[in-house]
């Protein structure tokens, strides 16, 4: 009697190497896929964080701008007087004012800026962008980090032109008409804490004056007065007014 021949199952050489490039392709494209999407998460991230920090340090100044020139309705401190006056500063990038803390007989001089430094330790370039906040001669206080660049621009009651008009060619206030301020327009420009390597900033970030030579300070000393970012780091430029409800009064 004659033995069946047994059938050999398999694959050959020829189709295990077809699935092997079809399975890297597909597993390529999974990759792909999640890398497209966990970068997108990350700088949404990133971006979300600094639009909160830039809204929280405008919430914060607004608030204590908005206090600017009170003065305690019992007479016992005053922030609006010839002496006071002198104590202001009204410039692009820094404003100095003075105000009366409620249950206090002296006057706070309160001061918004921007401490900007170049450090290099090792060969790492660090620029260091602080929005601080100073009162009377004590230090500085940490309100947000990672500030490209700020502006205060000032709306002067004029008494020769009527409505109220912002001066818009320095920025700047001086102590004669100190007591004439109505608002404060801030600019401010944020940073992302991280780079991101396929983004690209080419934007030239204008302020509420509509300088074109707003200086940004992420830059390292040599190119502090580049104008444009030409970097990797995405940001936000938020403007917001304060009308100084205690000046006039």
């Amino acid at each position: 009697m004659q033995r069946r021949k047994q059938k050999e199952n398999g694959f050959t050489l020829i189709e295990v190497m077809v699935s092997m490039v079809i399975a890297s392709f597909v597993f390529a494209g999974i990759y792909g896929v999640y890398t497209i999407q966990q970068r997108s998460y990350t700088v949404q991230e990133q971006v979300s964080e600094m639009q909160q920090k830039a809204r929280a340090a405008l919430d914060y100044m607004v608030r204590d701008i908005r206090m600017a020139g009170y003065n305690d309705p019992n007479g016992n401190c005053t922030s609006r007087d010839t002496t006071d006056w002198n104590n202001w500063d009204a410039s692009a990038d820094t404003f100095t004012f003075v105000t009366c803390v409620p249950g206090e007989t002296s006057a706070s001089t309160v001061e918004y800026g921007l401490y900007d430094a170049y450090e290099s330790s090792g060969g790492n370039d660090k620029i260091i962008n602080d929005l601080y906040r100073r009162v009377n001669s004590g230090n500085r206080q940490l309100i947000a980090e990672g500030i490209d660049a700020i502006e205060f621009l000032y709306a002067v009651e004029d008494d020769t032109t009527d409505p109220v008009s912002f001066n818009t060619s320095t920025s700047v206030v001086g102590v004669a008409n100190i007591e004439n301020i109505r608002s404060v327009r801030i600019s401010l420009l944020m940073r992302s804490t991280l780079p991101d390597r396929k983004h690209r900033d080419k934007v030239q970030y204008i302020p509420a004056s509509g300088a074109t030579d707003w200086e940004l300070k992420s830059k390292v000393a040599d190119q502090s007065l580049l104008l444009l970012p030409w970097d990797n780091y995405h940001r936000r430029l938020l403007v917001t007014t304060v009308k100084m409800r205690n000046m006039g009064l």
